[in-house]
């Protein structure tokens, strides 16, 4: 059994500081969407509909954690082919304007 710790606090509408048991980070953006940066130097985009539990979440940058097989494919010399097109950012864009989308549907 794993004890984890996870604490949030709301500094000001949509600032928020998030402190765990492996560092902390703050996330800024408003419900359903945001951009956060944590104490490793990891950075994520993320984006949401709001009380459905869908969203989608891209590293923009910091630590980038290999696969065992990706460390023995280099070890061989197999080269890895990296899409330029960054499909994760025009997710997080499409679920931004869907929700976007929706809250102004709900409001108008």
């Amino acid at each position: 059994m794993a004890l984890r710790f996870r604490k949030s606090f709301k500094i000001a509408p949509g600032l928020r500081v998030n402190v765990t048991h492996r560092g902390a980070s703050a996330r800024i953006g408003p419900k359903g969407a945001g951009y956060s940066i944590h104490t490793d130097g990891s950075q994520h985009a993320s984006a949401g509909i709001p009380g459905t539990g869908l969203s989608v979440r891209q590293k923009v940058s910091g630590k980038r954690k290999r696969s065992q097989a990706s460390q023995s494919d280099d070890a061989i010399g197999i080269p890895r082919k990296e899409s330029s097109f960054p499909w994760g950012a025009v997710g997080a864009l499409l679920v931004g304007l869907v929700v976007v989308a929706v809250i102004a549907g709900a409001m108008g």
